[in-house]
């Protein structure tokens, strides 16, 4: 059986890798993310979460309706 493509008798060993790492060793791995909301700035200047629009794929959290955040997650994995 397999988690996260990791057979379950096997731990996940987690390593953080500096860009400029021979990538060969590694599987790039993009999985969307899950009710995080998408930023603008406002008339000040600051940055706020960004209210869903007609047509923009969102989620609602405390009554409020957010767009949804583009980016993928950006993870790698060791190849075996």
């Amino acid at each position: 059986m397999f988690h996260m493509g990791v057979p379950m008798g096997m731990p996940i060993e987690i390593e953080w890798v500096a860009d400029s790492e021979d990538a060969s060793r590694w599987e790039p791995v993009g999985a969307w993310r899950i009710n995080v909301a998408d930023y603008e700035k406002n008339n000040a200047g600051k940055w706020q979460k960004a209210l869903a629009k007609e047509g923009d794929e969102s989620f609602t959290y405390s009554g409020k309706k957010y767009r949804k955040c583009p980016r993928k997650w950006r993870f790698c994995k060791r190849n075996a």
